[in-house]
Formats: C-alpha cells, sequence, structure tokens
C-alpha cells in the first residue's frame, strides 16, 4: 500500500472545459477532476485495444485498490517543487481574534477576509497555517501562479465561419500533478506506462490539433520518500485517516447508505454530464447526470465512494467515477 506522486509537464496549450460557465468553449480553466482523468485512462486503453487491462484497472478502481486524485498544480521555485492543494470548504468559521479598536483596524480585518477568500490553491505544507489564520482572524496570503489563459481563433471547416476557444499554457516549471493510492506497489510501473501513452495522445479539448500532450516530469515516486516539505506534508495528511475532518482530493460520489455521513460535512457539489459516441450504434449519446462532491470538501470520516453506470443505452457499459481519496485535517 503506497501513495505515489505523478507529475505532469505540459509540452501544448491545453484546453479544460468549466460546465460552470456553460461548457462555452471560449471558456477554459486549470481543473481536471478525477473521474474525467479515470475516463481519459480507460479510453486510452480501449483505443490501444488492451481489453484485459482495461477491465483489470476498471476492477481495481472499483475495489479501491487503485484511487485517483484530481489534477492539482505544482510549480518549481529555487530548485524545489511546491505542491499546491486546493482550499478546504469550510464552514463560516467565528475568528477567535480581539474586536478591531478603530475604524483603520476594522479595514484591515476586512482587506484579510477578502484576500483569504480569492486563494484557490495553496501549499500542502502551509494548510494548517492557512486554518489557523481563519480560526484566528489573521492575514494570510498564498500567490500561486501557474499558467496563462489565452484565446485562440479557430475555424469551423465546414460553415468557413470562425469560433473563439479558450486555453491554458503553463509557465515554465509549473504544471499539474496526480496522487494516486495503490494497494499493490507492482501497479506503479503500469500506471507510469499508462500516463507516458495518455500523455503522447493528451488530455481535454483540441487533441486533434495537439492540444494537451504532456509528459512525465520525473519519475513517479513514493510520497513516504519525501524530498520536500510539501511531499512530506501531503504524505503525513494522507496517512492521517483518524482526523476530525477528512478532505476529499478526488471528485465524490456517495453510494447511497453513505449520504447521511453528508449532513456532517462541508461540501460542494458539482453537476457530471456529458455525451459519448457509440461505435456502430449511430452516433452521439447523452450520459446520465449526476452529482457529486468537489476535491475540497471536507467530511467527518472517510467514504469509499463507487463507481456509477451513467449510460442511456442497454448493452454498452459508460462509468463514471466517484471513488474517495482523502487528507485528514485537524481543525
Amino acid at each position: 500500500m503506497a501513495y505515489y506522486l505523478y507529475q505532469l509537464a505540459f509540452d501544448a496549450p491545453v484546453h479544460f472545459g468549466m460546465a460552470e460557465q456553460g461548457g462555452s468553449l471560449a471558456a477554459a480553466g486549470m481543473s481536471y477532476p478525477s473521474d474525467t482523468l479515470f475516463s481519459a485512462l480507460c479510453c486510452e486503453l480501449a483505443a490501444a485495444g488492451e481489453e484485459e487491462r482495461l477491465r483489470a484497472f476498471i476492477e481495481k478502481c472499483r475495489a479501491g485498490d487503485i484511487i485517483l486524485s484530481d489534477l492539482l498544480p505544482y510549480r518549481e521555485e529555487d530548485g524545489e517543487v511546491h505542491y499546491y492543494l486546493l482550499k478546504p470548504t469550510l464552514a463560516a468559521m467565528q475568528p477567535n481574534a480581539a474586536p478591531p479598536e478603530n475604524l483603520t483596524g476594522a479595514r484591515a480585518q476586512s482587506g484579510a477576509r477578502k484576500q483569504m477568500k480569492k486563494i484557490a490553491y495553496l501549499r500542502a505544507s502551509r494548510l494548517t497555517e492557512y486554518l489557523d489564520a481563519q480560526q484566528s482572524g489573521n492575514p494570510f496570503d498564498e500567490r500561486g501562479e501557474f499558467c496563462t489563459y489565452g484565446l485562440t481563433t479557430k475555424v469551423n471547416c465546414r460553415a468557413q465561419e470562425p469560433y473563439p476557444v479558450g486555453s491554458i499554457s503553463f509557465h515554465a516549471k509549473c504544471g499539474l500533478y496526480a496522487v494516486l493510492y495503490l494497494r499493490d506497489e507492482d501497479d506503479a510501473a503500469r500506471m507510469t506506462e499508462l500516463f507516458t501513452y495518455l500523455g503522447l495522445s493528451g488530455i481535454g479539448g483540441k487533441r486533434s490539433a495537439g492540444w494537451g500532450k504532456f509528459h512525465l516530469e520525473d519519475d513517479p515516486y513514493d510520497l513516504v520518500d519525501a524530498f520536500s516539505e510539501d511531499d512530506a506534508a501531503l504524505h503525513a495528511f494522507l496517512e492521517n485517516e483518524n482526523a476530525p475532518r477528512q478532505m476529499l482530493l478526488s471528485s465524490l460520489l456517495p453510494d447511497p447508505e453513505d449520504v447521511g455521513a453528508l449532513r456532517a460535512g462541508t461540501y460542494e457539489l458539482h453537476k457530471r454530464s456529458g455525451f459519448i459516441t457509440q461505435v456502430g450504434a449511430g452516433g452521439v449519446r447523452k450520459k446520465h447526470s449526476v452529482y457529486m462532491l468537489s476535491a475540497g470538501s471536507c467530511l467527518p470520516r472517510r467514504i469509499s465512494g463507487t463507481i456509477a453506470h451513467v449510460g442511456k443505452e442497454p448493452g454498452y457499459e459508460v462509468l463514471r467515477c466517484g471513488k474517495g481519496l482523502y487528507i485528514g485535517v485537524d481543525m
């Protein structure tokens, strides 16, 4: 049993759609959820004709022997790689700080709160510091910049009409990483090979134009062999199963019997839907929509989650992976 870190360095712009903005091609974000990563890996095996490996991979994911995180940002600075986490989804805290003595103090506290609300990602090694700042009312700042957003004009070949496509281009020494829980450490080499092939195909949209291609920056490694304060913090959080709050690093689709545990949690939901192309079945088919807990959600205990069949047509398995990967947070 081990947690492995896979570091993706992108060789081209990427387009990750943003459903919360209507799925417009002009909008692009840096979010790449675990269920999308699962689908991309499955499609890569299917395209290669590796049906036996595909079935084995799905069964290991279903059994919880392999669990994927969302893709999260990293940045190398001064020779050290900094790994970032999503900001935890927490109920509003009442700071323990003393009330301001004057208008200047009130403005300072208000500005500090607004600054903290703007934070999307924070270094793994600073998570405890962030939570302490939330509780104390002290200022906290995290200035992680990873990529540049842009618009590229494409042309519809049939209609001869231009249309904009949003993209992100990662800065030098920046990219995305995934944490994988592997019950069988022999799977590490197999997953490395699979990620390598996926990088040649690319992830996200506009792959036919060469977008989304990546390579593994370094050999994946067991987080027990920490090289920096961030991956040491990551490993400690991942092993902390008894913490009062368990924060998701992946998208979660709970089993019906686990829904009751959500009442004691703080979480955000995101809608997952879309279309598939059914080979030999007459074109595009819509998937069943589901609502999943987003990464960053905090629960009182680790819920396994499930892999759901979301296809609408019989005889054609369409899967949505909602298995949970957690870090334990003391607060």
